[in-house]
């Protein structure tokens, strides 16, 4: 459901769905604990699960599956294609379930965060609020190991 507002300024509602939003979704797993617990398999119904809720319409996703987050996330194989496509205007915003799928090394995911902002696209989490910059930071700053 969404509203409209009309010249006086009185807002009504409509039963009109807003339009979806374009986003990517991503996924990473390195150990053998998180192939078993936290599967690409899971990361990807959990990931459906919100862009339903939300309302989004998943352009592709990309999951890199037993690869270290001790790698920039712009050189993991499907990093890499997720910002070739953020680059070329895909979509608008990068899901992730939370801070960690998308890197390890504060200063690697904030630079890469960064690079996303200038190209228009934000990053956003199913478990964390990673929208906010200053709850961006934290829970990257979590994320370590």
């Amino acid at each position: 459901m969404s509203s409209i507002k009309l010249e006086n300024n009185k807002e009504y509602k409509t039963n009109i769905k807003s339009p979806e939003e374009i986003i990517a979704a991503y996924g990473r797993t390195s150990t053998r604990n998180q192939v078993i617990d936290l599967t690409i398999e899971n990361q990807r119904i959990e990931l459906d699960r919100e862009a339903k809720n939300k309302n989004y319409k998943i352009y592709d996703y990309y999951f890199d599956d037993g690869v270290t987050s001790a790698k920039p996330i712009t050189q993991r194989p499907q990093g890499f294609r997720l910002f070739q496509d953020a680059a070329a205007g895909k979509f608008k915003k990068v899901l992730v379930l939370k801070a960690d799928r998308f890197g390890r090394d504060l200063l690697d995911s904030l630079i890469a965060a960064s690079q996303l902002e200038k190209y228009g696209v934000a990053l956003v989490g199913v478990y964390e609020n990673l929208e906010d910059d200053f709850m961006k930071g934290l829970h990257l700053l979590l994320a370590q190991k």
